[in-house]
């Protein structure tokens, strides 16, 4: 980012909203990449408690 860091409480409105925006579109777009690792291992999961029903 080029701006610089500055602290929340000297942050104008503006700035708060674009650095708002900014976070949500990053959070949105790792909450897709999250779903998907979690979808995986809980498949993988399932399928092991499967194999280990069956082989028990």
């Amino acid at each position: 980012m080029s701006t610089p860091k500055k602290p929340l409480d000297q942050m104008s409105e503006r700035e708060l909203l674009e650095t708002q925006v900014r976070l949500l579109s990053r959070i949105r777009s790792n909450t897709s990449n999250t779903l998907t690792l979690i979808a995986i291992v809980t498949a993988l999961a399932v399928l092991g408690g499967i194999v280990m029903a069956m082989s028990g």
